[in-house]
């Protein structure tokens, strides 16, 4: 019996220091990729990784651990912002594949850094948005990638609003950070 509970202890425990080794693990990749340029890995290779049937869990996870952690930028329109909790971007991104039309509202959520709440509290529906952010990882459940540590890069006002000198100043405003 005493066999038995130590074996079930050493279990736990090493399961807890795999845990702990994990999040060390995962922090040192966001603060050395926070430091690093945006990498060239486009939209289309994540989503197809997303998106693709792998036979076991084993490979899916395996192809994923070569986007997780690496910095990306790229371009979308917002869906929404999420202003309650913390604060978060959802995006469409283009081009979309068709079934992915049909039952995702939006590929991307963005969890913005505390910084970016000005220039997010400033978007709305169909804006064209640069962003970047930490490729978070997969959870094979969820419909969406998630990116942590985000950032606006650059905002563009929706094709229907003419921009004028006044909309031009707006997003001069909000990039630099004046209200």
């Amino acid at each position: 019996m005493w066999l038995f509970v130590g074996i079930l202890l050493a279990g736990l425990v090493g399961k807890w220091l795999d845990n702990r080794l994990g999040a060390f693990l995962a922090a040192y990749r966001t603060a050395r990729s926070r430091r690093e340029p945006p990498s060239d890995i486009p939209w289309s290779t994540v989503a197809q990784l997303r998106d693709y049937v792998f036979p076991s869990g084993v490979d899916r996870d395996e192809n994923w651990s070569r986007v997780q952690g690496r910095k990306v930028q790229w371009s979308g329109r917002v869906v929404s912002v999420h202003k309650s909790g913390p604060l978060n971007l959802t995006i469409r991104m283009e081009p979309r594949a068709a079934y992915s039309a049909v039952i995702r509202q939006y590929d991307v959520v963005v969890w913005l850094r505390h910084t970016e709440r000005s220039k997010a509290l400033s978007l709305s529906e169909g804006d064209k948005v640069v962003f970047s952010g930490i490729v978070g990882a997969q959870h094979w459940n969820a419909i969406s990638v998630h990116l942590n540590d985000g950032e606006i890069v650059s905002l563009s006002m929706p094709s229907s609003e003419i921009l004028g000198a006044s909309a031009g100043n707006r997003v001069e405003s909000i990039l630099h950070g004046a209200q």
